[in-house]
């Protein structure tokens, strides 16, 4: 969604930190700073995922990976109406 805003407001040209490349382990960085991470992509993994974060007592990172084109309606009727689609 910030993606698809950044381009509306800022134009194709501009979307500078919106893109997340898939595969990045930020739960990693979490781990190396002492934190709790874990890295998901399956939904029914998520709720597992949060629980063990939270009994962990640590500050967490649950890295979910997720589709990267717009899947919502109302996304993609913006992003029609802009003339971006």
């Amino acid at each position: 969604m910030v993606k698809h805003m950044h381009r509306m407001w800022y134009g194709e040209d501009r979307l500078t930190g919106t893109l997340l490349k898939p595969g990045q382990r930020y739960d990693k960085v979490v781990e190396a700073l002492g934190g709790y991470g874990e890295y998901v992509d399956r939904i029914e993994d998520i709720k597992p995922a949060l629980a063990r974060a939270f009994a962990s007592g640590l500050p967490a990172c649950i890295n979910v990976e997720v589709d990267t084109k717009p899947a919502h309606p109302v996304t993609m009727a913006l992003d029609r109406h802009m003339g971006l689609l």
